[in-house]
């Protein structure tokens, strides 16, 4: 059995009590003030971001997947969450016609800001 000691957990404790909670504001200057540079990569279509750059090589968005819906069950942080049923773009037109509108708009945004990209 490992002998524990005592005074030293009780400043421990009182330390991590006493460790002050930073807002928001504060931890953005403290961000800005000593962090460092990395760029996302930002999907134009999610908004999820990625680092350009990791210890694996340049990052690539792979988003495209015939369920464009999906059902997925799970219970959240360290387990997961596993697909259990997906919907194609042509359930998804049927069964979800707002939505199915609203990503035609944006990928046709998208798709005309990259011809536009492309002739500059």
């Amino acid at each position: 059995m490992v002998k524990v000691d005592k005074e030293y957990y009780r400043e421990w404790k009182e330390k991590k009590k006493a460790k002050k909670i930073l807002t928001e504001e504060e931890r953005r200057r403290k961000a800005l003030s000593i962090g460092t540079d990395v760029w996302y990569l930002k999907c134009p279509l999610c908004n999820m971001s990625k680092p350009l750059e990791t210890w694996k090589g340049k990052t690539v968005f792979k988003f495209y997947d015939d369920d464009v819906l999906q059902l997925r069950r799970g219970g959240g942080r360290g387990i997961g969450f596993f697909k259990v049923e997906g919907l194609d773009l042509k359930r998804l037109k049927e069964e979800y016609q707002d939505i199915f509108i609203n990503l035609k708009e944006e990928v046709e945004k998208l798709r005309n800001a990259i011809i536009e990209a492309e002739k500059s």
